[in-house]
Formats: structure tokens, sequence, C-alpha cells
């Protein structure tokens, strides 16, 4: 056999395919399956640039609500946090300062001034220096535990101990 047989055996086959059967390939692929395969994947890829889409929207969303100025957030804070702000303003605001930590609110604010301007009582997460200094006399002028103040305060005895520390350190600096 020789090689011009050979090539003209092959092209005659090729030609002697049915010409109906356009879904086939030489090598017999249905291309009917791979059409199908194909929109699967479209369709796919699709859903998941929907469901990417819809993240990026909720992302956007939560960040909008984070940074707006209206004080939204004020209605995300903790009942805990709303009382002690209410507490704070309470003692600062009104002669019962003196009952509940024996000092005058000019007083009160005065030395928390100071003693804010040694830098070793500062504000903490969700504890300003007032709010320190009113734990510690607290404690001082009534001779009360700490869990008696962390009750009073909403807060752990821990936190309070620590508090009471550095305001009691910061004292013995301003003296």
């Amino acid at each position: 056999m020789n090689n011009d047989n050979h090539w003209s055996m092959y092209f005659d086959n090729v030609e002697m395919s049915s010409t109906n059967d356009m879904n086939l390939d030489v090598v017999g692929v249905d291309f009917t399956l791979i059409s199908q395969i194909q929109e699967q994947i479209n369709l796919r890829t699709q859903v998941a640039a929907m469901t990417v889409l819809c993240k990026i929207g909720y992302g956007l969303n939560v960040l909008c609500v984070l940074t707006e100025t209206n004080n939204v957030m004020s209605e995300f804070v903790p009942q805990k946090e709303r009382s002690r702000q209410e507490l704070m303003s309470y003692l600062v605001h009104t002669e019962r300062c003196r009952d509940i930590i024996r000092m005058a609110p000019k007083a009160f604010i005065n030395l928390c001034q100071r003693l804010r301007g040694t830098r070793m009582v500062k504000d903490a997460f969700r504890s300003t220096v007032e709010e320190q200094v009113a734990k510690f006399l607290h404690i001082i002028g009534h001779n009360v535990k700490n869990q008696s103040v962390s009750f009073f305060f909403h807060r752990y005895g821990e936190t309070v101990s620590r508090y009471f520390h550095n305001v009691l350190k910061a004292l013995l600096m301003l003296h």
C-alpha cells in the first residue's frame, strides 16, 4: 500500500460520512451535549455573579449604617451602656453628686481634668475618666466592695478593681 492510497482512503471515508448527522464530529463528539454544558456553565456564572453582587450590596449597606452621623448607633448600644451614660449624666448634673461620690459636681469635674492631665487615667473603651473616678470615689466614700460597684455601674469586678488602682496611682502621683 503506497502513501497516496493511504491518504485517499482516509479522505474517502470522511466524505462518506453522513451529511445528515451534523452534530457528530469526525471523532464522534456530540455537539448538543457540549452546547448544553456551555449553557450550564453560563447559567452558573450568572448565578455566581448575582451572589457576589448581593454580598457587595449587603456589605455597603452595613457600612452605610455604621458610618451615618445622625446617631443611628444609639439604637444598637446595649441597655447597660445606656444606663451607665444616664447614671453619669445624672451624677454630674445634679446635687446628688454629693450623696453618691461625696463631692460637688464642679470639684468632681476639676478632679477628673487634673487626673486626665497625669495621663495615668485615660478614657477606655466604653469607660470615661469620669466614670472611673466616680467608681473610685464611691468605693472610698461609702466603704463598699468592688462587687457592689460592679453591680451599680454594670461592670465586672476585675474591671472595677483595675480602674480603682489606676485612679489611686494617679492620685498618689498628684500628691
